[in-house]
């Protein structure tokens, strides 16, 4: 009996560890700012859309989104007052 218990548990063992594979490939784009010294990236999409925010020249954190694959960071501004943040996105950006 306890060598069918421990048979069994190697085998299910054996079923749990997989062989790795391909590592994906990724590209770092720089992403520039609006104007200030630090950008963060707080979300990406499957076409490359990239969402985050920025400082300003004035020191201000704005809201941003890229086009796709990191092409032009858009300023998404406020809903009032001087900061915004963007935490994520979905498929349509």
């Amino acid at each position: 009996m306890k060598t069918r218990l421990a048979l069994a548990a190697a085998l299910s063992a054996g079923l749990v560890i997989s062989t790795p594979s391909q590592a994906a490939a990724y590209t770092a784009i720089d992403l520039g700012s609006l104007g200030g010294s630090r950008s963060y990236a707080l979300g990406i999409n499957a076409s490359g859309q990239v969402a985050g925010y920025s400082e300003t020249a004035g020191g201000a954190e704005r809201a941003f989104i890229t086009g796709a694959n990191g092409a032009g960071m858009i300023d998404l501004g406020t809903l009032s007052g001087d900061y915004s943040r963007a935490f994520g996105l979905n498929a349509s950006g």
